[in-house]
């Protein structure tokens, strides 16, 4: 109706003020710290620095161990429909869209669409510490993980654990561009290529199960592929040639990945040859062998 009254969407915090609460989880803290019952007295100073980029979260050295904290921003999300958030390491199937989902961890940023703008959350790259969001309908919860291992640390100076950023999204714009945008935000410093990287690597369809023959095979169809890019793309051949196997070390039995066994050396030595070849087909060979305990 012509001259309706557009409702303003409920799916914005802005994270760039102090928060409702800060809340410390210690070496002896119980599981649940942060319920009211459980609270205890807070040993810890931190300070939450605001400025009009950003919010630095600054931990001070204290007399107990600190493993978390908890941050809190009360506010109305309730026209959130959808939120996706990351993963700490790669992605795979935890970067993904769903509702509003109060105890869902989203590592490093999360995206909150309210079906119009997609409102953005999150830290700014190189941290000092393991963090994650959560959403809910009344407000958004960042956690900071400081510990060493599994357990807290005491700190000797100041720690600036995370940069926290925000971006309202706007209605002229599409979903990728404000997260195209956020992502700029978030990564003053991207370290990018000279130029784009394409290619293939088999873990995605071999798993390892690879042959000499079947990598000069799938370089060709590569090539093939690529015929016309203006780069030499990359020929990744990942995890191959590996067994896993145990070996004795003084009288411990030792459950070695191949990439520590002398089979692996072995292997990595006769693969000159595939280099060279994969070489002379113009493409970037690249061999990986992870190794783990």
């Amino acid at each position: 109706n012509e001259g309706a009254i557009k409702t303003l969407k409920h799916s914005y915090i802005n994270l760039l003020k102090q928060p409702d609460s800060m809340l410390f989880q210690y070496e002896d803290s119980p599981l649940r710290f942060e319920e009211p019952e459980n609270r205890e007295e807070q040993n810890s100073k931190i300070d939450y620095i605001v400025s009009e980029e950003s919010g630095q979260v600054i931990l001070y050295p204290a007399d107990k161990a600190v493993k978390r904290v908890k941050l809190r921003w009360r506010g109305d999300m309730s026209d959130c429909i959808m939120v996706m958030g990351d993963a700490y390491a790669r992605a795979y199937r935890k970067a993904f869209w769903s509702g509003l989902t109060p105890h869902r961890q989203m590592p490093w940023y999360f995206y909150a669409y309210d079906g119009e703008k997609l409102n953005c959350f999150g830290v700014k790259t190189s941290p000092n510490a393991l963090c994650f969001f959560e959403c809910d309908s009344f407000g958004i919860t960042l956690w900071i993980d400081v510990r060493n291992g599994g357990g807290g640390v005491l700190l000797k100076e100041p720690l600036r654990a995370v940069e926290v950023v925000c971006r309202e999204g706007k209605t002229d714009e599409t979903p990728f561009e404000a997260a195209k945008s956020f992502c700029r935000q978030m990564c003053n410093k991207p370290v990018l290529p000279k130029e784009p990287v394409i290619g293939v690597n088999n873990w995605y369809w071999a798993y390892g199960n690879i042959t000499h023959e079947s990598v000069m095979a799938e370089t060709d169809y590569l090539m093939e592929m690529c015929r016309d890019a203006v780069v030499k793309p990359y020929m990744i051949i990942d995890d191959g040639w590996q067994i896993k196997r145990t070996e004795t070390y003084k009288g411990t039995t030792l459950r070695l990945s191949a990439g520590f066994s002398a089979d692996t050396s072995q292997a990595r030595r006769e693969q000159n040859d595939i280099l060279e070849t994969l070489k002379d087909k113009n493409c970037h060979p690249r061999i990986l062998y992870p190794a783990r305990l």
